[in-house]
């Protein structure tokens, strides 16, 4: 679980704005009890749910997910990750 409290209010707003986001929620709730998967994985398997058309897309999405600390990423090689859920549950303490 993630526990935030609004003393961090940077950390609140990055993953309001993913969870306010109909794709990048679409994105999270894709990953859900899924194994890890790379990008290329993930453009292809959740594009008719997010239609989303180009890879490169995808990327910006899940790096903007990952950015605020809801995905892993986890390495395949030097330059290749597979994502991952981090946390299946979030608690914000007002």
């Amino acid at each position: 679980m993630m526990k935030l409290t609004l003393e961090n209010e940077e950390n609140v707003i990055n993953i309001g704005s993913v969870l306010t986001n109909p794709i990048k929620l679409k994105i999270l709730k894709f990953l859900k009890n899924k194994e890890p998967l790379s990008l290329s994985e993930i453009h292809k398997l959740s594009k008719d749910i997010t239609e989303i058309k180009h890879r490169e897309t995808t990327y910006k999405y899940l790096e903007a997910i990952y950015e605020s600390g809801l995905l892993e990423k986890l390495p395949i090689d030097e330059i290749h990750f597979k994502y991952k859920i981090k946390y299946e549950s979030i608690l914000i303490e007002i």
